[in-house]
């Protein structure tokens, strides 16, 4: 396993190479940027619809960009983008539906 977050609270080089790489666990994924998110003291994290729906604000931390920014270079984690709002806001969607897109694009990639 790999640190998160270096010693000055930015996401570590193998945790962003993880999230733009990532293609299996993508769910899971989400969680631990969640973790992230909060671990910095910037910005936040909201679940909401039991734990399907993901509002991630960065508070305008380049740390947090530096995640976001990874999240849209994976193709099976941007499928969960559904907005981004002024402010550094930005709603992941992570409903079964979605769960069923990641996997039939999986497919496609294998």
């Amino acid at each position: 396993m790999f640190d998160l977050l270096d010693s000055e609270g930015y996401p570590t080089i193998e945790f962003l190479e993880n999230i733009k790489n990532a293609k299996v666990n993508i769910i899971e994924i989400f969680s631990t940027i969640a973790d992230a998110f909060h671990s910095s003291g910037y910005g936040k994290a909201k679940w909401s619809n039991n734990n399907k729906r993901l509002k991630l604000i960065t508070g305008g931390w380049s740390g947090n960009e530096d995640i976001k920014s990874a999240m849209f270079e994976n193709v099976f984690i941007s499928i969960c983008w559904c907005a981004s709002v002024r402010g550094g806001v930005s709603i992941w969607d992570l409903r079964e539906i979605r769960e069923k897109e990641i996997k039939d694009l999986q497919n496609e990639y294998k």
